[in-house]
């Protein structure tokens, strides 16, 4: 399985730091993931994720995705997040040329000039957030094992061999939403087809007592390519209420939205 068909993702994750009980993971420990599928020839991609509702099942916005490649490596990534009524939601730059799981990357939310990134300086790997002309950062060491946003989808692919076999992986995830890293791991579930491909389905929870308090999400990815097909839990997207979406995003493998219906649980 060493030579896979190579894929990239994007996605964010948020938490809160100290934890009290309302730093239920549920509300803001959650990675948003997305993928592409590029050749290996491919200098650049673009997909398109869809989130629906999962208490109503709705479509509530999309994620459109443009990557560049330089020499079959990825080097940078562009989301969009668009409401399915058209208004953009937020944008979202990423940068992999300092480190494949802890990219650069910056989340500007367009309705309220929410910002939330990561960036490399001198000291280390800098977390900051901005909003309502407040700001914070704080700096963590740099660490080849760190994992942050969008570098999940490629810490998962470089491991999905362990993965399929039954190991648990643990990792640090730096969360820039709320200036902390925590420790998670990520199992498999089962195997079973989706979108017409074998796959397989993974949890990914705080590897502390957290996990008792807190819901995990579920990860799909296709076994033979290690594409993302499926993310569940809640995202990094907001609703009109202020609330973050708890969504199913899909990836359909053809790129058609009506592809998700015959794969929806």
């Amino acid at each position: 399985m060493k030579n896979r068909t190579r894929t990239t993702t994007a996605r964010v994750v948020a938490q809160t730091a100290p934890i009290p009980r309302a730093v239920v993971w549920g509300t803001a420990l959650m990675l948003l993931l997305a993928s592409a599928w590029v050749s290996a020839s491919a200098d650049a991609a673009d997909l398109v994720g869809y989130a629906y509702d999962r208490e109503s099942g709705k479509l509530v916005y999309t994620e459109q995705h443009a990557f560049k490649y330089e020499n079959e490596r990825l080097v940078s990534h562009q989301v969009d997040y668009v409401a399915a009524d058209g208004a953009v939601l937020a944008k979202k730059s990423l940068s992999y040329r300092n480190h494949p799981y802890a990219p650069e990357f910056r989340l500007d939310d367009q309705r309220d000039d929410y910002v939330e990134g990561a960036e490399y300086t001198d000291e280390g790997y800098r977390l900051f957030r901005e909003r309502d002309s407040k700001s914070g950062d704080k700096v963590l060491k740099r660490d080849l094992s760190l994992v942050a946003d969008a570098g999940f989808d490629q810490y998962v692919r470089d491991h999905l061999d362990e993965l399929l076999s039954g190991e648990q992986q643990k990792f640090h995830m730096a969360i820039a939403g709320h200036l902390t890293e925590l420790r998670f791991r990520i199992q498999l579930l089962d195997q079973e087809p989706l979108f017409g491909v074998s796959a397989a389905r993974f949890r990914v929870e705080p590897a502390s007592l957290l996990r008792f308090i807190a819901d995990p999400i579920e990860i799909t990815y296709a076994t033979e390519t290690g594409r993302l097909l499926r993310y569940v839990g809640v995202t990094n997207i907001r609703n009109a209420e202020g609330k973050r979406y708890d969504a199913r995003i899909d990836f359909p493998t053809n790129g058609n939205p009506e592809e998700t219906a015959a794969g929806s649980p």
